[in-house]
Parts: C-alpha cells; sequence; structure tokens
C-alpha cells in the first residue's frame, strides 16, 4: 500500500516536470522566433534607409528622372481590335477586352 502511494507520487512529479519543461521549452522556441524576426526586420530596415540615402544622392546628382518626350514617342503603340464573331458561330459571348490596353479603365 505505502509503495503504490509512493509510487504514485513519483508518477505525478514526474507528469509535473514533463508540463513544466514542455512550458518553458514552448517559451524559449517562441523567444527564438520572435529575435530572428527582429534580427530580419532589422536588416532590411537597415538596408532600405541606407539605400534610400543612396537613392537620394543619386538622384540628386542626376537630375530628372522622368523620359524625355522623344522616349515616350519611340515606344511601340498598338491599336486593339477585337475579332468579329461570325453568324453562324456556336460562341455567343463579347469581344474580349485587350488584356493588355488600359483604355476601359
Amino acid at each position: 500500500m505505502i509503495k503504490d502511494h509512493v509510487l504514485g507520487i513519483a508518477i505525478t512529479e514526474v507528469i509535473v516536470m514533463a508540463i513544466v519543461i514542455s512550458v518553458i521549452l514552448l517559451f524559449l522556441g517562441i523567444g527564438v522566433f520572435v529575435l530572428i524576426h527582429v534580427c530580419i526586420v532589422g536588416r532590411t530596415l537597415g538596408r532600405e534607409i541606407s539605400d534610400r540615402n543612396v537613392k537620394m544622392v543619386e538622384r540628386e546628382s542626376v537630375g530628372s528622372t522622368s523620359m524625355s518626350q522623344d522616349n515616350i514617342e519611340k515606344l511601340p503603340c498598338f491599336d486593339f481590335k477585337a475579332r468579329e464573331i461570325e453568324a453562324g458561330s456556336s460562341c455567343s459571348s463579347p469581344p474580349a477586352d485587350c488584356a493588355v490596353c488600359l483604355e476601359n479603365f
């Protein structure tokens, strides 16, 4: 009887210790993920700030960053015309809009 009681207490202590260790490891794991996240975000923000400073210096030295009118006129221009559906065709959907053009917007 006493042996069973001592065994029950020992099993309970083992279970409690397992739960405590599991909770500690859970919080350590969460802490590691937070630390990794802070390092990655910090590195990214640091690069972004330094890149922004470099780009600002480059823009000031280069001048205007817009395209000239001559370059804009050199760009190809296409007029989209939808094919008309034949009268005997089984497809009755309306002509499709151009997937590239933004004229409808």
